[in-house]
C-alpha cells in the first residue's frame, strides 16, 4: 500500500515545510473543519505528534494537533504497531476542531504545517457548521456532573457516570452528559430502558487513554430493550488491531433501541452488536479511524437498520451481515456515505435471509474487498430468502489482496463455502472506474443471481470469474471504457445469461 493508494480519489498533497499550504474555498459558511491527514512514523512505531495550522485568509485562526500514534499499521493481519514488519499500511488519521468564528461561504481556508522536519499528507477537509450545544432535557434526566463526573477531563469520571446510570434504572430516569470532556477506563453496561443523551458530538465527548477502555453496551442475548443513546462523542485510544479485546464504542444487544449522532473514532470497530435480537435503528452517526469494522451485525440480528450514516477510514468492512450460526435477517443499510475501508468491503453481507442494501454511496476501497460483497464466507448460515442491493453507487471500488496476486471488483460474489442458490438481486448500481473488473465471480456454484440496469464505467474487465459453475442473469448492464476486454473467464461451466438491453461486454477472454 502507498500514501496515494490510501488517498480520496487516490491522491493527497504533500506539504513538506512552514511555507507551504493547501488552501480551500468555502461554498458555504463553517465554523468546524475535519482533517484527514498522514505525517510519518517514528522508527519504534510510537508516533510523531506535531501541529497544523488552520488560516482564515492568511491569518492562523485554529491550531490542530495532529499525530501518527492512531495511523501506520504493520506485517500480516491482524498487524502489529512494528515498523521492523514492513508492509506499512493504514497511513491516515483525522483531526477535528471548531472554529473561533463562523466563515461565510467564500473564504479561503488554508492549512500549514507549525512542525519541521516532517512532511505533512494533506487528504482532505470537511467543513460543517456545528450547532450550539444542545440544551438539558427539561425532566426525567439525571446529570452526570450532579455525581461527580468532570467536564474538563482531568479526573477519571467511570464512577461517576455508572453511578448516574445505575441510580437512572431505579428511579425510572435517564441519563445527561452535558458539553464537556468525561475520560473515563472502562465500558458501561447495562442500558435496559435508560436514554443517554449528550449537548452533540462536538460537545460532549467520552474519551478514554487507554485501550478498549470506553464503550456503551447491551446486555448480551437481547436483555436489554428500549435503550436509546443520542447525541455525543466516543473517543478510544486504540492503535492496534486486538481480535482477543473487547474494544467498540458500541456493543453486545439492543432490542426496540436507538443509536443516533455518535461520533465514534480510535476504537478497535465502530460498533459490533451481538445477536440474538431485533428492532435497532442506527441513524445518522460517523465513524471513523477504526481498526476492525465499522459497524457489525453479528449472530442473528433482525429487522434492524443502519442509514444516513457516514464511514471513513476502517480496518475492516464498513457495514456487515455476518450470520455466524444464526441468520441476521430482514436488516437493512441504507442511505451511507463510505469511504476508504483500508481492508475489506464497503459493504458485506455474509449469510442470511432477505437483507438488503440500498441507495449506498461507497468509494475507494483499498485491500483485499470491494464495494459490495455477497458470500457464503467465515461459516455463516448460507444465503436465503433474497438479497438486495439496489441504487448504489461505487467509485474506485475492487482491490488487490495484502499478501498475494488476487484481485476483487467493485461487486464480489463468493460462495466460498456453500454455494449460492438463493435468490441475490443487484438493481440500479452504477459502477465508476473500477480498480479491477465491475463484478467479480469466484468460487463453487452460483445460480440464481440477476443484475439488472447496471452501469460499468471504466474498468479492465466488466465481469471477471474464476472457478465457478452456475449461471448468473444480466438485463441492461451496459459497459463502456474498457482497458482489456469484456468478460475474462476460463470457466465454461459457468453462464453470463444475457436477457435484454446488454452492451458493451461481448467478448471474453482467457
Amino acid at each position: 500500500m502507498t500514501l496515494p493508494s490510501e488517498a480520496s480519489g487516490r491522491r493527497a498533497v504533500q506539504l513538506s515545510d512552514p511555507s507551504h499550504y493547501v488552501e480551500f474555498t468555502l461554498n458555504s459558511p463553517a465554523n468546524g473543519i475535519v482533517v484527514r491527514f498522514s505525517i510519518p512514523d517514528t522508527p519504534d512505531g510510537s508516533g510523531n505528534v506535531a501541529y497544523l495550522g488552520v488560516y482564515d485568509n492568511a491569518r492562523m485562526i485554529l491550531n490542530l494537533t495532529v499525530t501518527s500514534k492512531f495511523s501506520w499499521a504493520y506485517g500480516n493481519y491482524p498487524f502489529t504497531k512494528n515498523p521492523r514488519d514492513g508492509l506499512a499500511h493504514h497511513f491516515y488519521d483525522e483531526t477535528r476542531g471548531i472554529l473561533p468564528y463562523s466563515l461565510p461561504a467564500g473564504s479561503k481556508v488554508r492549512l500549514s504545517p507549525l512542525t519541521s522536519g516532517l512532511t505533512y499528507t494533506i487528504d482532505l477537509a470537511d467543513f460543517y457548521t456545528v450547532p450550539q450545544p444542545y440544551p438539558k432535557p427539561t425532566s426525567n434526566y439525571l446529570d452526570v456532573t450532579d455525581y461527580g463526573a468532570d467536564p474538563t477531563g482531568r479526573r477519571d469520571s467511570t464512577n461517576a457516570i455508572e453511578q448516574t446510570i445505575n441510580l437512572a434504572k431505579g428511579q425510572n430516569k435517564n441519563v445527561w452528559i452535558p458539553a464537556g470532556s468525561f475520560l473515563v477506563s472502562n465500558r458501561f453496561c447495562c442500558l435496559n430502558k435508560i436514554i443517554i443523551r449528550g449537548a452533540g458530538p462536538w460537545h460532549t465527548t467520552v474519551f478514554t487513554n487507554v485501550a478498549a477502555g470506553v464503550g456503551f453496551f447491551g446486555n448480551w442475548g437481547g436483555a436489554d430493550s428500549d435503550a436509546g443513546l443520542y447525541d455525543f462523542a466516543i473517543l478510544g485510544h486504540t492503535n492496534v488491531r486486538n481480535d482477543n479485546s473487547i474494544d467498540s464504542g458500541c456493543g453486545g444487544s439492543y432490542t426496540n433501541s436507538i443509536i443516533q449522532n455518535l461520533w465514534i473514532e480510535h476504537t478497535k470497530c465502530g460498533m459490533w452488536l451481538d445477536g440474538p435480537f431485533s428492532g435497532l435503528q442506527i441513524v445518522g452517526v460517523t465513524i471513523r479511524n477504526t481498526y476492525a469494522d465499522g459497524i457489525n451485525f453479528h449472530k442473528g440480528i433482525t429487522n434492524s437498520v443502519v442509514e444516513n450514516s457516514i464511514l471513513r477510514n476502517l480496518g475492516d468492512d464498513a457495514l456487515a451481515m455476518w450470520s455466524d450460526a444464526e441468520p441476521d435477517a430482514q436488516n437493512i443499510f441504507r442511505q451511507n456515505t463510505i469511504q476508504n475501508p483500508v481492508l475489506a468491503n464497503g459493504i458485506g453481507i455474509y449469510g442470511g435471509h432477505d437483507n438488503s442494501a440500498t441507495n449506498n454511496y461507497i468509494a475507494d476501497t483499498i485491500c483485499e474487498g470491494s464495494g459490495l460483497q455477497a458470500s457464503n464466507r467465515f461459516g455463516s448460515v448460507p444465503l436465503a430468502g433474497t438479497t438486495r442491493f439496489s441504487g448504489n453507487v461505487l467509485v474506485r471500488c475492487g482491490s488487490p489482496n495484502h499478501s498475494n496476486t488476487d484481485h476483487s471488483g467493485a461487486i464480489w460474489l463468493w460462495p466460498e463455502q456453500a454455494p449460492m442458490n438463493s435468490e441475490v438481486d443487484f438493481n440500479n448500481i452504477t459502477i465508476i472506474d473500477s480498480s479491477f473488473s465491475g463484478v467479480t465471480f469466484w468460487g463453487s456454484q452460483l445460480t440464481n443471481t440477476h443484475f439488472a440496469d447496471v452501469t460499468i464505467d471504466t474498468a479492465p474487465y466488466a465481469i471477471e470469474v474464476r472457478g465457478l459453475t452456475g449461471k448468473a442473469y444480466f438485463t441492461n448492464v451496459v459497459a463502456r471504457n474498457l482497458a482489456k476486454g469484456g468478460v475474462y473467464s476460463c470457466d465454461p461451466g459457468f453462464q453470463l445469461v444475457k436477457v435484454s438491453g446488454d452492451s458493451g461486454w461481448d467478448d471474453t477472454h482467457c
